[in-house]
This record gives structure tokens, sequence and C-alpha cells, in this order.
């Protein structure tokens, strides 16, 4: 079976069913025989069971309703189920077999479809691209057609038949090609491409208007015309191989495509459901025929096709040869296909065992057996199915002990070829050696010894023991050790292991097979021959401790028994000198290293020598001190303290100049010199301020002078200097040499202050002068016009009132205060609460009031009048009494719409007492509008009616969206396939279905899905899910430039550039550069898995999945194939299972109840 691959970007297309007619030009193989009963493989075409619902993906239905803000209007294409199937052209040859819309008579079965038909998609691209590998064909030398016995380049043919390349270049439409072509697409909707029609003609031989097709092209699972011829032209290498006479693929495809004979075409497509879209093409010679316009059938069409039940398969019978193989072996069985009207040998099936494990199957038939066990073989064909149960039955080996009186070995199976290694002897005789093994028991057979390569046959085979009676003689070396008694052994017994000898300083390590190397020997084996063992010793080796005492470590030594020790390194310790290795801690005998052995363990201890120190004494200037010795680790003495004239002695230290004293508690360790540390005689200066604040006395150095302190301080005093005696005296000079104790007084003289007085805008006052501690009088009072004297006061404002009996301390500043006069401001609040009055001093300006309230009416301000007026300045200063009046204006309030995740519904204004207008409903996918309400949830239905007194805001509440077309299962009731992954589709707001124009709406879970309303359902999903930026993304002018045919008109259009932004979908390269969406395709099963699986890539959700292919139309060849066998492992898709087989079916449209679970099992996938 041919696969062909549709080569559009990213996009690859299913592996798929192909038939090939050739024309008659040469080079090309026959024609098929269909009057013969001979089919080629690829007509077999499996009949696909009625449509099942089950999980489906990305393809899309007419355009999902888009929410639309604040109108809430709906976008996108035309309801299917509202569009009447249109009448085909009438213009057709009823011989072919294909009627529009007519009952039919008795004879002839017939298929009534209802088929989406687009002709004008099909002329559009279908002779272009059949110019471009004609193109392709034209200037590739290796393609060649025959002329007059020879093989000719395309262009060199063309020149030989006069035939232009602009008319090769240049091929025409012929309009009765088309109606064979559409006849042929038609028919693979329901029927094997293997059939009669009512007139008897063959399916391969089609005719319209007189005119028959010469050549036919047929294919399965593309998506496109374009890609189908396309899939056809694959088939050139094969033509350059056939070419070459090299082993080749089909090629009659590629011969229609490119033959300079062929001249006229037609090409159609139809929805074959079972295998996708299917497509066909025709083509005649340049002798014959006649170009016509295209039919340009677009729409939906009802169709009726009748075969004739003559050549319809019924069964098919499969016989083996035997029901029992041996492991190892092949059979083929004989399968027949069962017509009614004869029987055929199968051409070609599909073969599968239950048990790959017990025998396998290849798809031409033959079974392997490759273990024992039951495996039931099918094969399928044409829609039948036969099976029959193979039994693999092993070869056996089995093993005698042949006389034996212990011992057993297990059989060993295997299959007919295979080699096996032969096991060791388990099998015991008393008094007999074993020598081997023997077909027969009489050893006359075949010889094999454990070991050996045995190869089974197509018989078991059992292998017996051979024996030998004998006995052997076991002797022991000791190897200068104890001897040991030699052992008598009977052959094929044990010997025993005897008592371990013994050797002064060595120990046993056991028996070898010889004095030196050699294996050491197993007493569990059996005696053969006469036998030598000899003793094998490990000399005894003796640890050598050194312990050094405190010192430095030093590692011990192994010495072998009567060595030797070897003298180590001399360890060193501080403060002491070694003085050698001795055989105790303390005393013992200093070991000599070079005449004793060492015959055991043995641990020596270093001994030590103390040292002892020098300490000398630097009087540093004074009386000399003697040196002492002092032994390591122990204690300088004090010695007696020298003297110096004019220094008193402080201590000892290690530095000639250094404040910190030899702590003679200390520990010598090493020689040192100590210091003597000296101080020199000094005098006090004591100051007595004399009342005034204390000064610190200083210490001073015989004939140094003292420094001048900092001044006291006295209060209500002036310093006047420090002076030898308390009073009188002589001021002291500080140049003055100190030779003694010495003690200095403070002189004092008393203040003066001036008393201000500040009338503070009032007549002047005089100043006056007071000693220290005096009172001051106090004035004659000022006077101020407009104002009355209130007294003397601390400060310019505020302060305290001043005492004239208090003492004076310091210059002082006393300030008059007056008391201004007062005026009454009122205000009247003209409708709105009450505002109290105001008294403002002379002026003064009057504070702002709060605000009064008026119901329903906002306040503006104060005017000087009660209508009109000026607006009150609250900066002016009052000079007399004041009436101020409220100036007000009525309030407008906001009523705000919350959607409560609706479409957007614009808030409004209304003047207070006035009623606000009722909004247009609002929409919300999934859910039905209830009404305005005065609460998010609960609450009142608000009455429009009603008067705005406020600022409000009201909720839409929603009721539950339910369709009137999907019914849930119950027990009394099938209900419509995946009712609960529809419902959920409503309540998660990700689908709202179509309105029925009486407030109810419905699913349509049949209908196809189109690629733009799966980008919407996506998407949807996305921000349910809260999935990257979906809830928020908004595309730029550069993400409008990612597919040629989605604009802003296009349906959906923003969640189609979504997929683009997130990676999810690229599209298709459009033949004018860029990429195209193709919003209006329907979408296919393989592609809604990688949409799927992509979404669940950008959740995060898809890494712990284990992919599984349960499918059997599923390889690796397979578009999507990773994507495809994720959704099996994750639970998402289980497929179709019939006659034995699980399908995915990739090339089948989704339709909308598919998608609603699918889209529910990824979200289930999303929330783990």
């Amino acid at each position: 079976m041919k696969k062909l691959r549709c080569w559009a970007a990213l996009v690859v297309a299913l592996s798929m069913f192909v038939v090939g007619i050739p024309s008659a030009s040469a080079n090309q193989v026959s024609n098929y025989s269909e009057a013969a009963g001979s089919y080629p493989q690829d007509a077999y075409l499996k009949t696909e069971p009625a449509f099942e619902t089950e999980p489906a993906l990305e393809t899309q239905s007419p355009a999902e309703p888009q929410t639309q803000a604040q109108s809430g209007s709906q976008s996108g294409s035309q309801n299917r189920s509202q569009v009447s199937p249109q009448v085909a052209s009438a213009d057709v040859d009823t011989n072919l077999g294909l009627t529009t819309g007519v009952e039919l008579g008795s004879s002839g079965t017939v298929a009534t479809t209802t088929q989406a038909i687009d002709q004008q998609a099909v002329y559009a691209v279908a002779l272009q691209t059949v110019v471009k590998w004609r193109q392709d064909a034209l200037n590739d030398t290796r393609i060649t057609f025959e002329y007059k016995g020879d093989q000719l380049p395309i262009r060199e043919y063309l020149v030989e038949r006069n035939i232009p390349e602009s008319v090769y270049l240049n091929p025409q439409w012929s309009y009765d090609l088309e109606l064979i072509a559409l006849q042929r697409a038609i028919e693979a909707y329901d029927y094997s491409i293997a059939h009669t029609r009512p007139n008897g003609e063959l399916c391969f031989s089609a005719r319209a208007n007189g005119v028959q097709s010469q050549g036919e092209i047929l294919a399965w699972g593309y998506r496109s015309m374009e890609a189908a011829i396309d899939g056809w032209a694959s088939e050139k290498e094969d033509y350059v191989k056939e070419l070459a006479d090299e082993p080749h693929d089909q090629t009659g495809h590629y011969t229609n495509l490119v033959d300079p004979e062929n001249k006229f075409y037609g090409f159609a497509g139809a929805s074959a459901y079972r295998y996708g879209t299917s497509w066909s093409g025709e083509s005649r010679l340049y002798d014959s025929g006649s170009s016509k316009n295209p039919t340009n059938l677009r729409g939906t069409f009802d169709f009726s096709v009748k075969v004739n039940d003559t050549k319809l398969a019924e069964g098919l019978t499969m016989t083996v040869p035997n029901a029992q193989i041996l492991q190892g072996t092949t059979q083929q069985p004989t399968v027949k296909l069962n017509y009614m009207n004869g029987r055929y040998q199968l051409a070609a099936g599909h073969w599968k065992s239950s048990n790959t494990a017990v025998a396998e199957v290849d798809q031409s038939g033959v079974i392997t057996g490759k273990s024992a066990g039951t495996t039931t073989i099918t094969v399928t064909a044409q829609n039948q199915s036969v099976s029959t149960e193979i039994q693999v039955v092993p070869v056996q080996l089995f093993f005698d002990g042949n006389g034996a009186n212990s011992g057993s070995i297990a059989p060993i199976q295997g299959g007919v070829g295979q080699q096996i290694t032969l096991p060791s002897n388990s099998f015991e005789n008393s008094g007999q050696a074993f020598i081997g093994w023997n077909t027969r028991a009489d050893g006359s057979g075949q010889t094999y010894q454990p070991g050996d390569q045995f190869t089974f046959g197509s018989q078991d085979v059992t292998l017996y023991a051979q024996w030998n009676s004998q006995t052997f003689t076991v002797t022991f070396n000791s190897n200068g050790g104890s001897s040991v008694d030699a052992q008598v052994v009977a052959a094929g017994s044990k010997a025993t292991m005897p008592k371990a000898p013994q050797r002064v300083g060595y120990t046993f390590v056991g028996w070898f097979t010889s004095k030196l190397g050699g294996s050491q020997y197993d007493f569990s084996q059996a005696v053969t021959k006469n036998l030598t063992l000899y003793a094998r010793w490990t000399q005894k080796s003796y640890t050598v401790t050194f312990d050094s005492v405190y010192g430095s470590p030093v590692a011990s030594q192994t010495v072998a028994h009567g060595k030797t020790a070897t003298p180590p390194a001399t360890p060193t310790r501080y403060g002491y000198i070694f003085q050698g290795w001795f055989t105790a801690k303390a005393g013992g005998k200093k070991f000599d290293f070079f005449s004793t052995p060492v015959t055991s363990d043995l641990t020596l201890y270093a001994h030590w020598e103390s040292k002892f120190y020098t300490v000398t004494f630097d009087s540093n200037g004074g009386s000399a001190v003697e040196t002492q010795s002092v032994q390591h680790g122990a204690k300088v003495k004090v010695p007696t303290q020298p003297t110096r004239k004019g220094y008193v002695f402080v201590g000892w230290s290690t530095a000639v100049n250094s404040n910190k004293l030899y702590d003679f508690s200390e520990l010598v360790y090493t020689d040192m010199t100590l210091y003597a540390q000296w101080s020199v005689e000094t005098f006090v200066v004591t100051f007595d301020s004399n009342g005034g604040t204390t000064v610190a006395n200083q210490t001073v150095t015989s004939g140094s002078t003292v420094a001048a302190p900092q001044s006291p301080t006295h209060f209500g005093y002036t310093f006047a200097g420090w002076f030898t005696a308390a009073n009188g005296g002589t001021k002291f000079d500080f140049s003055t040499p100190i030779t003694g104790d010495l003690t200095l007084y403070a002189h004092w003289t008393i203040n003066t202050y001036t008393v201000k007085f500040d009338s503070n805008g009032g007549s002047a006052v005089n100043s006056k002068t007071v000693d220290h501690g005096k009172t001051v009088t106090a004035p004659k009072s000022p006077t101020r016009t407009g104002y009355t004297f209130a007294g003397w006061f601390t400060a310019r404002t505020g302060g305290m009132k001043y005492d004239f009996s208090k003492p004076i301390t310091s210059d002082l500043n006393l300030f008059a205060h007056w008391t201004p006069n007062q005026y009454v401001v009122t205000f009247d609040s003209n409708g709105g609460s009450a505002v109290s009055a105001q008294t403002v001093e002379y002026q003064k300006t009057v504070a702002v009031p709060k605000a009064p309230v008026r119901t329903g009416y906002t306040f503006v301000g104060w005017f000087t009048a009660m209508s009109g007026g000026a607006q009150y300045d609250f900066a002016q200063p009052v000079t007399a009494d004041l009436m101020l009046y409220a100036h007000w204006t009525i309030n407008t309030y906001t009523v705000t719409f919350d959607s409560n995740g609706g479409s957007l519904v614009k808030p409004q204004s209304v003047e207070y007492n006035k009623t606000v207008a009722a909004p247009k409903d609002p929409t919300r996918i999934g859910r039905i509008f209830a009404g305005w309400f005065t609460q998010k949830t609960a609450g009142e239905k608000y009455d429009f009616t009603k008067p705005v007194a406020g600022n409000l805001t009201l909720y839409a509440h929603w009721d539950r969206l339910v369709f009137t077309d999907v019914v849930q299962r119950d027990a009394n009731t099938e209900g419509t396939p995946h009712a609960d992954h529809v419902q959920w589709m409503a309540d998660a707001g990700l689908a709202n279905g179509y309105s029925n124009g009486d407030g109810t709406y419905r699913y349509e879970g049949m209908t196809p899905v189109y690629r733009q309303d799966m980008a919407a359902f996506l998407r949807r999903l996305a921000v349910y899910e809260n999935i990257g930026d979906a809830a928020t993304w908004q595309p730029s002018e550069e993400d409008w430039k990612a597919f040629n045919d989605v604009t802003p008109a296009t349906p959906h259009a923003e969640d189609i550039l979504w997929l683009s932004h997130s990676g999810i979908s690229v599209g298709w390269p459009s033949k004018q550069g860029g990429f195209e969406f193709r919003p209006m395709s329907n979408i296919k099963r393989q592609d809604m898995a990688a949409f799927l699986k992509r979404i669940a890539d950008k959740a995060g959700k898809s890494g712990g999945v284990t992919a599984r292919n349960i499918f059997d139309d599923v390889n690796k060849s397979t578009p999507h194939y990773d994507e495809i066998i994720w959704l099996a492992g994750s639970g998402i898709s289980t497929g179709w299972v019939e006659n034995g087989r699980t399908e995915f079916r990739g090339m089948n449209d989704v339709v909308r109840q598919d998608m609603a679970a699918f889209m529910h099992r990824l979200d289930d996938l999303l929330r783990k």
C-alpha cells in the first residue's frame, strides 16, 4: 500500500489509501481488471461503522457567536442546520449511477448522503498544480516517455510529436471529466471503490455525456485538492526507478499528471466521512474530448449513489495448515474474501496477533511461532474479519540419570534451530564417575559434554548420563607444615577436607592444586583422577608501635616474624631533649633496633630530658639585679626591687618602655630579659571657684607650668580672674613654674540689666536699668485707639502677665497686650441644614463653616444675597455685622451596570428624583439573562419606575443555559452523546449555542466545528484556566500580519491571532506568501489533537502523561502522531473500537458534541 504525504507547511496529512489508474501512454502499469475478480490492494478500503460520538478535538462548527461589547450581538457563519440542501446540477449522465434526490427502483443498493461540495475551490487550484508538476517534469531529463521504441525526455517527446511546450503547460478543464471525478469521489462515501453499477459498468470505467475517462487517480484524507495532487506527484522517484528497472512502488498517479499525451482533466472532492475527504482526477488524450467550463458546484447537496449488490463483500474465511506449530517454525494460512457472487483469494488485509510473545504474523500472513502458548490470529479486509486460534508447541530436551541413585535436571524447552549450552551434571551414582552425555543409554549415540552447544531439531531429545567405575588417591603435601594422611576416593565421589596442618610463624591459607600458583581446591567436586594437593601458607607479621610520650607522632611499623624493626625518625618535644626508645614508659631498657628480632606485637616509649633557660634583669638606669637560671616550665623568682634617684619603681616588663608589667606567676619556656619601669614625681594645683562652677584640679610635674583652665561661671556675676587668696591676694601668673602643691581662688563683679517696654502699637514707654536681684517699678499704662490696655506680658502674643515684684536676673522685654472690638456673622442655609452664626473680631476673617446639606442638591457656596449677589470671599476682613446666604445645584447620579461576567453595559447619569432607562440586555456565553438586581447575588429585581435618589449599582443575574436539543442521560433515557460535557461547556462560559428565537438555545452537537470557532473555544478555555496571557492579550499591528485570510471582519479574529501568538497554530503557507489560517475549514481530529496538546504544554500540564498508541490506524508517519498518542495516554481520547480494531480516524471532522468531551477532559487534566 502506497503512503502519500501532503507537504503543506507544518501540517502532514494522514497516510492514506490511494488508487491510480494510468492513462494509455507507454511505461504505465495495466488497468485493473474488475471483471476477473482481481483488485489492487489499495482498492480494499474499509467501510467504517456509522458515526459514534467520542472525544473530539480541533475542528470547528458554524462560527460560534461572539459576545460583542455592550450590544451583545453575535457574529459568525450561517447555521448549517438552517440551510436546506440544494439540488445538484441536472446535467448528469444517469448511466453513471449518480442521481440527485430521486427515489430508487427495486434494483441496486443506495447510499443517500448530504455532501458539502466546493468545486470552485477545486477548479481554482487543480490545473495550476498540474502545471507545476508538468513544468518540473519538463525540466527533469530523467522523466521520459516512449516514442517509436525510444525513451525520450518530455521536451524531446514534444518536439517529435509536434506539440508546443505552451500547449503541454496549458492542460484543459473538461466538464464531462469533472462529472466523472465527482461521481467517483462521492462513491467513496459509503462503499468500497471495488463495485459495479446498476448498468453493469465497472466503477473504474465511468463515463459522462458519451465521454469516458482514459486515466483515473484517487486519494483519501488530504486537506485540499492541491495537497492530493502533490501527493500523487510524490510517485515521481518511483517512476524514475521504474524506468531504471529498479524495485519501485506504483507510478500511475504521477504518470497521469505529466503524460504529454493527456490534454483534458477534471478533478473533484467530496467528504468521505470514513476516510476524510476523497479526491478524484480524470484525464483524456489530446485527440478526444472537449473543453467546457467547470460545474462551479458549491454548497450542500443531496446525493443518492447506486451500486450493484452482486459485488459487495459479505465475509472472510481463513484456512490454516495446522492449528499447532512448533516454536521457531512458520506457516501461512489461506484467506478468501466472500462475495455474494463468488469467493476471491484475498490480495491484502490487515493481520494481527493477540499475543505477539507467543506468535507473530506479518502483513503477508506468515505466522512465526515465538514461545509456548496460545494466540488468536485475525485478518481484516473489506470491513470483514476472521480469526483462528494457533497453539505454539516447544521442542524439549530431557536428561536421564541412567542408573544414578540421586539428583535430577529439569527439561529444557526451545524452538527449532535454537542453540543452548548444556548444563553441568547434577546426578550422582555411588562408585561411578560421570564421563559425559549420550543420546543413547548404552553410549552408542551422539556424545556431548557439559558446556557443549546443542541445537533443537523438530523432535524431542533425551540425553543419558554416562558412568565409569574407579578409585583415586588424594595426596596432601603440607609444604613445610605438619603431615596430613592421604585419602582413597571412589570415582565420582568427593574427597574430605582434612584438619588444617600447623607451621610455626605461618598461617594456613588452604589446599591448592600446585605448589606455586594453581587454584584453591573445591572439595565439593567429584574426584575423577589421582590428585596431589599442596598446603598454601602466609608468613605472620607483627606491629611495632611508637609512643612519643607527648612528643611528635611516629608511625607504627609492620615487621615479619623474626625480622628487626627499623629505627624511626627522631620525634620532637618542645622544651625537652630526646634520650631514645625504651621498653617501658618509665624505666625499662633502651631498645636495640639492630640485634633484637621481633617475635610478637611490641610498643616502644620515648624518654626525654628537660631544658633550662636564662632570665636577665635590665634595671633601666637603676641599681643592678642578678640573673636567674629557670627550668623549662618553672616560674621566675621576684628579685629585690632596684632603686633610682628622682624616680619611683613601678615594676618589671618584657619591653624597655611598656605599661604592661610582667606576671611572675607565668611559666618559663625560653630565655628572656625583663626591664625595670619608673615614674617621675608630680604636684597638685587646686582651683577654688569661690561660689562659681567647679573647676577640676591639675597634676603638674616638678618645675612645669600649670595650664589656665576654662573660666567658671557664677549666676549674676562676671568672672574677674584667679587669685592667690579668697579675698585680696594677687592675680596668678600662669607662666610661673610649679614647685609644690598650690590653691588658686576665683574673684567676681555683680551684673546690671535693662528692662524695655514695647507698647505693641500703643504710646511709647521708656526703658529702665536694674541691678541683679532687684525689682523694676511698673511704668504708667500706654494708650491705643480702638483697643483697651490689658497689661504687660512676657511675649508679644501669648506669654504670661508680668509680676513686678519678681527680682531681675537678666535683660528683659515686656509687651503691652490689647483687647479689640467684635462683630456677628449670620448664615442663612436657604432650605438646607442650619449653620450657626459666628462672632468675629475687628479686622479678622470669618471661618468657612461646614457646608450645609440638602437632600438631592449639591452645595455651591455662600453668597451676599438670597438669589444673585456675589460669592463671599472668606479672606476679606470683617468690619461690621454680616448676613450670608447658601446657594444650591440639583444632583445628578450615576447608575452603574455590573454585567456579572456578561458583555459591557454603559453607565447612565440621572438627575435627582428622575428614573433610569432600562438598558439593552447584556449577553454572556453559557448563560441566559435573568434581569437587573440590587445585589450581586440574591437581592431584589430592580424597578425601573422607581426615582433615583443616589448613585446606584445594578447587577445582572443569569440563569443556567440548558440547550433544547441536549438530553441528559437517566435511567429511562439514553440521552444525547456527551450531554454532560456539552452542559459543562455552557456552565464554564465556553459555548452559547444557537438561538431558537424564543429565548432558548440549541447546541447542534452533530455540526462540524470550523477552525475559527475552535480558536474561540480554545482561548476561552485558556482564559477560564488562566493560562498565559489569554485573558489580557491584545493583537498588535504586527500580529494582524500572521495570516493572510484573517482580518478584523473575520469571526473570532483576535482568538485566531492569539493561537498564533501563543505558538498553538501557524497555519499553512500561502501561494501569495505568508500563511493562511483557513478559518471556515472544518477542523480534523488529528489537528485537534495537536491544538489540545499545545494548550496543555502552555499550561505546563502535559509532562505527567505517559503517551500510549492504542490506535490501529495511527503510526509514526501519521500527522501529529506524538500528540495523538499523548491524547490517548491522557485519557482524553479512546477512539472507536470495532471488529477488533481501535481507530482514531484522524482525518474525520470534529463535531461539536465530541469537541465538548475533548475540552472538558482536557480541563480535568489542567486542574490536576
